[in-house]
């Protein structure tokens, strides 16, 4: 969290690159400012940001402070890009706290890379929703991610749902059938909670792992 500014970025970027489902990565000191963050175009709001001035980031890095662990806080929304959640990394030097290292990611990047490892897109709509206190009661939440449009119809009338907590946050996950697989499909409540439950352990998996990767790269 104390390397020199160019070497901190070569890090980062390295990071961006092996992994592109980051937004951004940043380095936020004592003071809770971002001091550093990368990569700079399409970031431009995450300059010196206060990030006391958010109650799920204030949350996450109590949370984070208090373990000596990590936290996630989101979602988190912005004019400048797609809905994401930050994984904020307590750092310590010598017993003394020094800031986070936060890796913020769009759902929407990862929830693309689970619907591809398990397939689910050729033979289901799939759709993720966010609990948003602020829509109305009919509202699904925020939409995080929907797989791509196909010209085989998917049947509304046969969609499944089921939510799921992701380190406190409620997601709602949403199967229909593409009409060439309804007729056949007699099993859609079992397998929307078999690839719901496999979506969501691969997700916090990934979280774990870039977690402890920035621990280790203290």
């Amino acid at each position: 969290g104390e390397s020199p500014q160019p070497m901190w970025e070569k890090d980062a970027r390295a990071q961006l690159e092996s992994f592109p489902s980051y937004q951004l990565i940043s380095w936020v000191d004592a003071s809770l400012h971002t001091v550093w963050f990368c990569p700079g175009s399409g970031n431009e709001d995450a300059a010196a940001l206060d990030h006391t001035g958010h109650p799920l980031r204030q949350q996450a890095m109590t949370a984070a402070r208090e373990s000596f662990s990590f936290a996630v806080a989101g979602p988190l929304q912005s004019p400048l890009r797609q809905p994401a959640f930050a994984i904020y990394t307590t750092v310590m030097k010598d017993g003394q706290f020094k800031g986070f290292l936060v890796g913020q990611l769009g759902y929407a990047q990862l929830l693309e890379l689970i619907d591809r490892r398990l397939n689910i897109s050729q033979r289901y709509r799939f759709e993720v929703f966010a609990d948003n206190p602020a829509a109305g009661p009919t509202s699904p939440g925020l939409p995080l991610y929907s797989s791509a449009k196909s010209d085989d119809a998917a049947d509304p009338h046969l969609r499944q749902s089921a939510s799921f907590n992701f380190f406190n946050q409620r997601l709602t996950l949403q199967l229909t059938p593409r009409a060439l697989y309804a007729s056949a499909d007699r099993q859609s409540l079992p397998r929307l909670a078999l690839f719901s439950g496999l979506g969501v352990t691969l997700l916090i998996s990934l979280v774990i792992n870039l977690a402890q990767t920035a621990r280790a790269r203290q």
